[in-house]
């Protein structure tokens, strides 16, 4: 993400918020906790569940007014762009995903399925904390209205939709 917005990448990351900091070790727990079953975990996928899919369901409308209002270059933010069946598009590409992941449920024995259920409610609890962390309102608001501005600047320019 700070690719995108040209920034350069070899100076040290921001110290991670509080919620940020949970959701990692969320993660490497979940990881850890695949690694230990020896290939009978799958509780990361209940991550991928969570953000993959979110992204595809709402993030990219995001991704067209975000990219104006920040001044990004055309093609990002990367994280909202998706390669998707030339028929059928998103829909086909999100039954697609969901078919693969209901199969890769299938093969778990019962106690993985709960425990991959489980992290996908963790995951969500995960983001809501993020967005939940302060200054939430402040940073919402500014966030907005960036947003918004970008949707009428991608409006005047006449290519909302992902149209020129």
């Amino acid at each position: 993400a700070l690719a995108d917005a040209g920034v350069a990448t070899a100076a040290p990351a921001p110290p991670l918020s509080p919620a940020a900091r949970r959701y990692v070790a969320g993660l490497q727990d979940a990881g850890a906790g695949d690694r230990a079953a020896g290939g009978g975990g799958a509780r990361l996928l209940g991550h991928l569940y969570c953000r993959y899919l979110a992204d595809l369901f709402g993030g990219q409308m995001l991704a067209g007014p975000t990219r104006v209002a920040l001044g990004l270059a055309e093609g990002t933010p990367r994280h909202y762009g998706f390669e998707l069946p030339a028929e059928g598009g998103r829909r086909v590409y999100i039954n697609s995903l969901y078919a693969s992941l209901n199969e890769a449920g299938a093969m778990l024995h019962a106690e993985a399925f709960d425990a991959t259920v489980q992290e996908a409610a963790k995951a969500f609890e995960h983001n809501i904390d993020l967005f939940g962390e302060e200054p939430f309102y402040l940073d919402s608001v500014r966030g907005a209205l960036n947003v918004c501005s970008g949707y009428a600047l991608q409006t005047a320019r006449g290519y909302v939709g992902g149209g020129k």
